[in-house]
Order: C-alpha cells, then sequence, then structure tokens
C-alpha cells in the first residue's frame, strides 16, 4: 500500500480523474466525482486546521489537476478556504442545448453528517464561502461553467476561457468576491442567456476584465 508525502496539491487522478474528453464528439470517462472527492479531501483538511487553532492564511488547501480535458456531468462544490486550480485544463460536458451540468458552484460542509453540498437552495448567509479561489480554467459544451452564491470575502475566480457555455459566470450575494480575467466566446446557440449575470450586492464586487463575444446578451447585472 503507498502513503503519498510531499505532496503540494491534491490531483483528482488520485480518485479516477481521467483527461479523455472530446470536445467534438463530447465523449469521455465521467470525472466530476473524482474532482468532488478530491475537494472533499481538502475541505477536511480545512476544517480540521481551523480546529487546531491555524490561522486562515495556513489553512487554504489546493486541489490541482494534471493539464488535460475532463468530462463533467454533475456539479462539483468548492467551499472556504479550498483553492481549485484547474492548471488550465478543460472542463467539458454533454453540451449546452442538453446538458444540466453546472460544472461548478459554491459550497459548504454540513455539520449533521460531514459531507460537502452545494450552498445554493440555503437562506441568505449561510453557507458563505470565504477565501475561496477557482482559477486557471477552460470550459466547453456546459450550461454553466460556475453558479456562485455568497462567494464572499477574498474568494476569487480568474484567468478564464469558455467556449459555447450557456452562462459562464453568476453570482448572487457575493460581496467582496472577484470575478476577473475571463472570455466567453461562441453564441450557445444563439441563448439569450448572459454570459455573466450578477445581482445582489453587485457593488461591493469586483467583476474587472471580463470579456464577451457573439453573444445577444454580455452581461447582466
Amino acid at each position: 500500500r503507498f502513503k503519498r508525502i510531499g505532496f503540494d496539491a491534491i490531483d483528482p487522478a488520485w480518485y479516477g480523474a481521467v483527461s479523455d474528453y472530446n470536445s467534438t464528439t463530447k465523449a469521455g470517462t465521467h470525472s466530476s466525482q473524482a474532482f468532488y472527492k478530491a475537494i472533499s479531501l481538502a475541505a477536511a483538511g480545512v476544517a480540521a486546521d481551523w480546529q487546531n487553532g491555524k490561522s486562515f492564511n495556513e489553512i487554504c488547501k489546493t486541489v490541482r489537476p494534471r493539464t488535460g480535458n475532463y468530462k463533467f456531468t454533475t456539479s462539483v462544490p468548492i467551499r472556504s478556504g479550498v483553492i481549485v486550480d484547474l492548471n488550465q485544463s478543460l472542463i467539458g460536458g454533454d453540451g449546452f442545448t442538453d446538458s444540466d451540468c453546472e460544472a461548478f458552484v459554491t459550497g459548504y460542509v454540513d455539520s449533521a453528517d460531514g459531507v460537502l453540498k452545494s450552498n445554493l437552495a440555503l437562506a441568505n448567509e449561510v453557507g458563505r464561502v470565504i477565501g475561496a479561489r477557482l482559477i486557471n480554467w477552460r470550459a466547453i459544451n456546459l450550461k454553466k461553467f460556475f453558479n456562485a452564491k455568497n462567494f464572499n470575502e477574498g474568494s476569487i475566480c480568474t484567468n478564464g476561457y469558455a467556449y459555447d457555455v450557456q452562462q459562464v459566470l453568476k453570482g448572487r450575494r457575493s460581496f467582496y468576491g472577484s470575478f476577473t480575467k475571463c472570455t466567453s466566446r461562441g453564441d450557445a446557440g444563439g441563448t439569450g442567456s448572459a454570459a455573466y449575470e450578477f445581482d445582489e450586492f453587485v457593488n461591493v464586487m469586483d467583476t474587472d476584465g471580463l470579456v464577451s463575444t457573439t453573444r445577444l446578451v454580455q452581461m447582466r447585472i
């Protein structure tokens, strides 16, 4: 049995993620569950270090896949203190017209069962995400790439590129969060959905450098 030592990031390949997604045929190994397990491990580490009295700067944990093309079929939550560095990997789905997949959503660890879950259905101010990052990504053939609620202080989504994604970023109540340096291309079948959509407390969000081309609606606030 092998013991992993000396790593600086958690690799979803440990849990079965396979870089074999074909953006033309949309075929590939379903790797979203492997990413979920990697982020769950990171989330557990954040919680343990927090309970042990470490500062917030000390407890952040990184998930970083090997650069590749990965297929997502279910949503993967990101919680406070977790850095998801996709390392310029491409995240793809079954297509923007027939896929319900939102690749990433904001999340929390349920204290009742210790399970990492989406916070989208929670009441306002519950399950807030602090100090999380979703960086260095590419996306294609998805309903949404990142659906965020309460993506708050110190949380950053940046350095991304999307092609034919129905909605690239959606932020709700994400005050003091940052959504920057992202490019959306392709008309996603002529959809009326905005490439970027933000509401509630947009006045205290950073939305610098969001670019969209060939879309009916580029941004909705």
